[in-house]
C-alpha cells in the first residue's frame, strides 16, 4: 500500500510489530511470518535507540545483544495482546505520585517519539519539572536548569524505571522541550515512546508475551556477531537491522532481512500496517 504521506517524510515505510489482532485486513504480520517459518533462534525482537544527538540505533530480530544494556533484564507480562500493553502502577516524582494514581495501562511503542498520557497527569508532571506552556501549546523549560530537574519514575508491574532529565528534555536549537505530552484523543492507556525506550534496552518477547527492559549502555560498540546487518534510517537516526537466524533458516527473498535492504523504515510496536514507497 502507498500513501502520499510518504513523499514528505524521511522514511519509506512503517513496519508494524504488534500482535496479529491489530493487523489490517487480517494480514499476517511480518514477525509472525518469521516465527511461522522458523527463521530466528528466539521468537523475540529487541531495540536499542541511540541518544538524542547520536546515530547507530539497532533493532535485532531473534536475539538479545548484551553489549547494548547493563545490569539485569526485568521481564514484564503483557496485559493485553493487542498493542504491547502492560500494567503501570504509578508515575512518581521525588516519591510523590504525579500520574497514574491507582494504576493504569500503558503501551511501549517505538513509533511514538514522546511519553503520552492524560492531560491532567501530563500537566501535573510538567508542573513538577518546572515546564511552562508557550504560546503554541508546547511545554518548555530553561535549558540551563536541566541539571536541577527531578527524575521521573515509572513503576511497571512492581518494578521501577527512572527517566533522567537529560532523557526527558529534548533540546532543539536553543529551546528545550518537555518529553511529556498529552493528546486530545480519548486513549485508555499511556504511551511510553522513544523518550522512555532510549533509556531502556527493550525486548518484545512473543515466546511468552513479555517485555524485557534493561538500562542502556551508551558506550557499547556494536560488536556482536549477527547473521545479517543492513543500513537503514528512521527519521534522522541511523538504524541497523539484525537477524539472528536459526541453523535451518529458509532465506527466501520474500522473508529474509536482505529483502528490505536500502529501505528506510519506521518501526512501530503498535501499528500493524506496512507501507513501502
Amino acid at each position: 500500500m502507498e500513501d502520499s504521506f510518504f513523499t514528505n517524510v524521511t522514511f519509506d515505510g512503517i513496519l508494524g510489530l504488534a500482535f496479529p489482532k491489530l493487523a489490517a485486513s487480517g494480514a499476517v504480520p511480518v514477525f509472525d511470518n518469521i516465527i511461522q517459518q522458523s527463521l530466528v533462534n528466539l521468537n523475540l525482537f529487541s531495540f536499542y535507540l541511540s541518544g538524542n544527538s547520536a546515530s547507530g540505533s539497532v533493532v535485532t530480530f531473534g536475539g538479545i545483544e548484551s553489549n547494548y544494556y547493563t545490569g539485569n533484564i526485568t521481564w514484564i507480562p503483557v496485559s493485553k495482546e493487542n498493542y504491547w500493553q502492560i500494567k503501570m502502577d504509578s508515575v512518581t516524582i521525588n516519591g510523590n505520585i504525579a500520574g497514574c494514581s491507582g494504576s493504569c495501562q500503558a503501551i511501549v511503542d517505538t513509533g511514538t517519539s514522546l511519553i503520552i498520557g492524560p492531560p491532567s497527569d501530563i500537566n501535573n508532571i510538567n508542573r513538577n519539572i518546572g515546564a511552562t506552556m508557550d504560546n503554541i501549546g508546547e511545554f518548555i523549560v530553561d535549558c540551563s536548569n536541566i541539571i536541577n530537574m527531578p527524575n521521573v519514575t515509572f513503576t511497571l508491574s512492581g518494578s521501577h524505571f527512572t527517566i533522567r532529565p537529560s532523557a526527558y528534555i529534548l533540546q532543539i536549537s536553543s529551546v528545550c522541550y518537555s518529553g511529556f505530552q498529552s493528546i486530545t484523543a480519548n486513549l485508555n492507556f499511556w504511551i511510553l515512546g522513544d523518550v522512555f525506550i532510549r533509556e531502556y534496552y527493550t525486548i518484545f518477547n512473543r515466546e511468552n508475551n513479555t517485555i524485557g527492559l534493561a538500562r542502556v549502555a551508551r558506550a557499547s560498540s556494536n560488536t556482536n556477531a549477527s547473521t545479517s546487518s543492513i543500513a537503514s534510517t528512521s527519521a534522522s537516526t541511523s538504524t541497523s537491522i539484525r537477524t539472528n537466524t536459526s541453523p535451518s533458516t529458509n532465506t527466501s527473498p520474500s522473508t529474509s532481512a536482505s529483502s528490505i535492504d536500502r529501505a528506510s523504515v519506521l518501526f512501530t510496536a503498535s501499528l500493524m500496517l506496512i507501507f513501502f514507497s
